[in-house]
């Protein structure tokens, strides 16, 4: 499931959605509010490596990736025979540097993401670098 990073979905033509306010003077509507900006159970999201849009599994993300944009985890951990750093140091290195589509596809070796300042996390929380070694091995 997919939401978009930014608005609510209304479209820029309608405006804003309109505010409810409750007579009863308590604070019920803010927190019906603040439910809105925050993911469902406790849920995190994580945004696509190449579009705003948001999503609450890394298998998500990959699926829409290879979907929408051509992009293949699983042929890009084989193609370079990344390893859980290595992994790690390709999604910061997309997050951080926001590069085509096409030019990812066409990197060969070496890859520039070598660095180590790319072992430092671009988004707090980042579902992608949760995916964890164990599915990392499953795409291996």
């Amino acid at each position: 499931m997919c939401s978009l990073a930014a608005g609510n979905g209304r479209g820029a033509e309608l405006g804003p959605e309109p505010l409810e306010l409750s007579d009863s003077g308590d604070d019920a509507g803010w927190e019906d509010e603040d439910a809105d900006t925050e993911p469902a159970h406790g849920r995190q999201h994580t945004p696509c490596l190449f579009c705003d849009r948001l999503f609450a599994s890394a298998e998500e993300t990959f699926s829409h990736c290879k979907l929408e944009h051509q992009f293949n985890i699983d042929s890009m951990v084989h193609k370079h025979g990344l390893e859980f750093y290595g992994y790690i140091k390709l999604i910061n290195f997309i997050r951080l540097k926001n590069p085509t589509v096409e030019y990812m596809n066409s990197i060969y070796n070496p890859v520039p993401w070598e660095k180590d300042e790319y072992l430092k996390p671009v988004l707090e929380d980042d579902l992608l670098l949760q995916f964890g070694e164990t599915n990392l091995l499953y795409l291996l």
